[in-house]
């Protein structure tokens, strides 16, 4: 790690630095960089850097995750050429996907105890949309918004509210949540071990429990909220532009996108966005 003053991983230097591209408040922070300032030297700490990066490179990242817009208009506000802007933005955001490992930890499903006998986790699939593929295929195809798009599997610790796992990404339309839970995540779960769902999960008794598997009227309440989780989660992956907007770049690097958003809506947890108690 490239070592800087202790003021460049500071809360505090990190608003200096975002006033300098604009926003007025502490709210306007988040609504133009996409996280907390606190949340943003969480990162910078984390980031094995090689390259000579600054904190000012870390926050054009995100002003591109969560904005979305050309990168021609993005340089402009920030002072600077289209390919420096362009060569600092995927290079931060490949070193924040290169923490995926280290921050989404399959064992802490298990911080907090079991929500049930059977259950550590929640598991839904999220789509995003996308340019159409050529040639045209329905392969893409998402009943969701009714378009091209990649789907990815999320799964939740429904007591600790900690992202522990994601697979992906798959082709909407050829591969329904229940296809991709069997290309991976049965095999993570361990023997008697079964996950929480919703009805896209019907096929497997022994490893899913559907919304309709309850026993009481009280448990049939607490597995309402702790889907209302997991929909929690995928909705803050699509407070930034680039999820929430059709995808405009090469497919190949979706997954880094994907991966570098979930490092960060996990740390953004840790810090104190935490999910609401079962």
């Amino acid at each position: 790690m490239t070592v800087h003053s202790k003021i460049h991983y500071s809360p505090r230097a990190f608003e200096k630095v975002g006033k300098k591209i604009g926003y007025n408040s502490l709210r306007g922070f988040k609504s133009t960089f996409g996280l907390r300032p606190q949340v943003c030297a969480a990162v910078w700490i984390r980031i094995r850097n090689a390259h000579g990066a600054k904190p000012d490179h870390l926050l054009w990242a995100l002003l591109f995750l969560k904005n979305y817009t050309s990168q021609d208009d993005l340089s402009g506000r920030v002072g600077c050429c289209r390919n420096t802007y362009s060569k600092w933005t995927w290079a931060m955001i490949e070193e924040i996907a290169a923490l995926y490992d280290s921050v989404i930890v399959w064992q802490n499903r298990k911080k907090g105890g079991k929500f049930n006998k059977w259950c550590w986790i929640t598991v839904d699939g999220t789509d995003f949309m996308i340019q159409q593929p050529t040639p045209f295929s329905k392969k893409w195809y998402s009943h969701k918004f009714k378009g091209p798009g990649l789907r990815y599997e999320v799964a939740i610790s429904i007591m600790g509210g900690n992202i522990v796992h994601t697979n992906g990404p798959f082709p909407c339309g050829s591969f329904p949540d229940i296809t991709i839970f069997r290309n991976h995540l049965v095999d993570r779960l361990q023997k008697g071990e079964m996950a929480e769902a919703d009805l896209g999960y019907r096929g497997e008794p022994r490893k899913i429990r559907l919304p309709c598997d309850w026993q009481t009227e009280v448990e049939k309440g607490l597995k309402t909220r702790a889907r209302s989780k997991q929909e929690t989660v995928n909705k803050r992956f699509k407070n930034w532009g680039i999820l929430k907007q059709q995808y405009r770049h090469p497919l190949r690097d979706h997954q880094v996108v994907f991966r570098a958003i979930v490092v960060m809506t996990q740390l953004d947890i840790e810090l104190g966005a935490s999910l609401y108690k079962m």
